[in-house]
């Protein structure tokens, strides 16, 4: 059971084997995810953005707490940041700085919008490559997160646990059923590969127990949080699907596209113009060596939390509206 809501009412849950909010027993253990349904017509994207801060600037109301905006300097986090500051509603700002410039490209958007629109915010100032050796397998044990570059996020987490901490994540990710044959590992990295034959097939949305990592660490640690913006109501999650340019992909309209992965700055950048950032970057680029040595130890003891829990787009669409059984 949770003690907090993390999305409204809990309609978003995670667990296992057909149980809610549990943990993993064993590696044969089943992943999966179910999202509760609209309750009214939906509106545009940017309108269910603007809710999800209504709602959650009144839930900390009841709570007393006031929305601890983690702002990444990334696209995601600026919309979450915007949704609230654009309709005048009180929040505190956090920026985490990477020592050695690390994150800069990051920091800068952030800090360039905040002093924009004269936004006050707050930096924390941390020595990531220490931060990983030091408690970095604690945070995993937390949240048995399979990837370093999610465990600077909960260090923050940790940081503002006593506060209402709200992370700009849960964004709606949806690739073609074949997605997989498209690629390879070569030295190390994922590749394009020559298999270039583009199938029409379904698209899904992949819901991925990693990235499930912030809602099991909020969860062990009991903190009131909201590690997923974007899929705090099903309002907002089905207004991004209805996008028209979603829907194009998911009819495979878009030759040789096999995720929004590009394509969905296109839909942000038309319900928030003048998005910062376009090039996304995380801070890790240097620091190639901490994450292939920890990684390795992640995927050693938590590998097997690295499910993908696949729902197809018109089934997803139809149980948002309550249209499926």
């Amino acid at each position: 059971m949770l003690n907090h809501q993390y999305t409204e009412n809990n309609h978003f849950k995670w667990g296992y084997n057909g149980e809610w909010f549990n943990t993993r027993k064993d590696a044969y253990d089943s992943f999966q995810v179910d999202f509760g349904k609209v309750s009214r017509k939906v509106n545009s994207f940017r309108d269910e953005c603007y809710d999800v801060a209504r709602k959650i600037y009144e839930y900390g109301l009841q709570i007393d707490k006031t929305p601890d905006l983690m702002f990444s300097g990334g696209s995601e986090s600026e919309m979450m940041v915007r949704s609230f500051v654009e309709q005048g509603l009180p929040v505190n700002v956090h920026i985490m700085v990477f020592e050695n410039n690390l994150n800069l490209h990051d920091i800068s958007h952030a800090i360039v919008y905040c002093e924009r629109n004269v936004v006050p915010y707050k930096l924390h100032t941390v020595n990531i490559e220490e931060v990983l050796k030091l408690k970095g397998m604690l945070y995993a044990a937390h949240s048995q997160c399979i990837s370093p570059r999610m465990l600077p996020h909960m260090w923050l987490l940790n940081e503002l646990k006593d506060g209402f901490p709200i992370m700009g994540m849960g964004e709606v990710y949806i690739a073609h059923e074949h997605i997989k044959a498209y690629y390879e590992i070569k030295d190390g990295t994922v590749k394009r590969n020559e298999y270039n034959e583009y199938h029409h097939a379904p698209w899904h949305l992949y819901e991925r127990e990693k990235i499930n990592s912030w809602y099991r660490f909020s969860q062990h640690l009991d903190i009131t949080s909201v590690p997923g913006f974007f899929q705090y109501t099903p309002e907002i999650i089905l207004s991004f699907l209805e996008e028209p340019l979603t829907k194009e992909l998911s009819e495979c309209k878009h030759k040789g596209k096999l995720s929004n992965t590009s394509t969905k700055l296109l839909i942000y950048d038309k319900h928030f113009p003048g998005i910062l950032q376009r090039t996304k970057r995380d801070g890790f680029e240097r620091l190639g060596h901490v994450d292939k040595e920890m990684r390795k130890h992640l995927l050693e003891k938590y590998g097997n939390y690295s499910q993908e829990y696949l729902w197809e787009y018109n089934d997803l669409v139809n149980h948002l509206r309550g249209e499926n059984g």
